[in-house]
């Protein structure tokens, strides 16, 4: 086994290498080669890579927000419902049409159920007293965090000279009990107006849950289907990203297979006339073609597999400070994948059996496929390889690459 694998490279080497038979490139013309070989290389996944992104990536037909401010709302409890709904009019206040905007995040393919939501939802935060509300306890949540600022900012302050009094001052010199208590005073009505401004903020709260609008919003998400929407969705969607990455993989192929099929068909006809540089050249678009198509075979695999396997895996080399293992794996996959297309159509369409003919029929060497100058020569001027030897039947000579003895007809 590992010498007819040995011989498999060998084989495809000098098909890569050889200008004539017995002519071997020279090392600059192998390295010009393969220089353009990564060339068109780069060509042909610039092509597929663009053939990849005609075909539109799946994505749930309802977006994130109309989730959240349906299913996710009737699923949640009502402060976080209602907080939901806060956190729109806010946009809304904000930028109306960035908000408009996120919610239709999905330009085609939205499902119409999410318009419906999006203009309920619009008219209920544009209502007067529902949005001075918001207004209200956004301007006293901001208050809200100003005070807590400045608490903090009088108590480091305050912390501060105290301890620069204790390190570098006389006892005499610390601070008087009247300084600490006018700055305790402070501190204290600082507290009671942020209590007082929590309490208000409380009270817009309710305010805002007792809200009609709020309720006839409740009440208008449960006439809708929104929760069997959007599990019909998320089925479509799941289908969607299953087949994805075989829709890609056949687009890919329908730009890539024309030229190899093109490629093949040349290096078959090459081969049947012993066209030494249109074998040459159709051996080496084989080998870029089908490197392409092992990596994109190993891209497909490595979508269909779990993705916590791959992230583990990639985090597992990562720590180990090998991640480049990962790329070396697919360079060499790929490389291997071009050969072994060139294998498999050695063993199917450019057979030992079609080589032995062609030779045969055009007076070549048997070894080195050079031009004899007549069938009868019995050994190859290039190469020295004898070309005939005595029939086992009759005793006469019979070309070594001949079927049948041309004097007796034995096989």
């Amino acid at each position: 086994m590992p010498s007819a694998i040995v011989t498999f490279f060998r084989n495809q080497w000098q098909r890569l290498t050889l200008a004539h038979p017995s002519h071997r490139l020279s090392w600059f013309a192998v390295i010009l080669a393969f220089v353009i070989d990564a060339y068109v290389l780069s060509l042909l996944f610039d092509g597929a890579n663009r053939t990849a992104r005609l075909i539109d990536q799946p994505h749930p037909t309802m977006p994130e927000h109309c989730v959240n401010l349906s299913v996710a709302y009737m699923q949640a409890d009502a402060d976080e419902a209602i907080s939901g709904i806060e956190w729109f009019a806010g946009r809304v206040a904000a930028n109306r049409q960035n908000a408009i905007d996120e919610f239709n995040y999905f330009k085609s393919g939205r499902h119409p159920i999410c318009d419906d939501i999006r203009d309920k939802l619009l008219a209920t935060v544009d209502e007067p007293t529902l949005s001075k509300l918001f207004d209200t306890r956004r301007v006293q949540s901001e208050e809200i965090e100003r005070m807590k600022d400045d608490i903090r900012t009088l108590k480091s302050t305050y912390s501060d000279a105290l301890l620069e009094k204790m390190a570098n001052q006389r006892r005499s010199d610390s601070i008087l009990p009247v300084e600490a208590g006018k700055i305790k005073s402070t501190l204290d009505d600082m507290n009671a107006a942020l209590n007082t401004i929590q309490k208000d903020r409380h009270e817009t709260w309710n305010a805002i849950k007792n809200h009609p609008r709020i309720a006839a919003y409740s009440a208008y998400l449960n006439t809708l289907t929104v929760a069997d929407a959007y599990k019909e969705d998320q089925a479509r969607y799941e289908r969607a990203l299953l087949w994805y990455p075989l829709t890609v993989l056949a687009a890919q192929a329908g730009f890539l297979l024309p030229l190899l099929s093109l490629a093949i068909f040349w290096n078959r006809r090459a081969l049947d006339r012993q066209h030494n540089t249109g074998i040459l050249i159709s051996s080496h678009l084989i080998l870029v073609g089908g490197i392409l198509i092992a990596f994109r075979l190993l891209q497909f695999i490595r979508e269909l597999l779990p993705h916590e396997l791959l992230q583990w895996l990639l985090y597992t080399l990562e720590q180990w400070h090998i991640g480049f293992v990962w790329y070396y794996a697919m360079i060499f996959a790929s490389i291997a994948g071009g050969m072994a297309l060139i294998f498999i159509a050695q063993r199917t369409l450019f057979t030992a059996t079609r080589q032995r003919l062609a030779r045969l029929r055009k007076a070549l060497c048997r070894n080195c496929g050079g031009k004899l100058l007549s069938p009868e020569q019995a050994c190859c001027e290039i190469c020295g390889a004898g070309q005939s030897a005595p029939c086992g039947h009759c005793g006469r000579p019979r070309r070594i690459l001949a079927f049948h003895c041309r004097h007796c007809g034995t096989s």
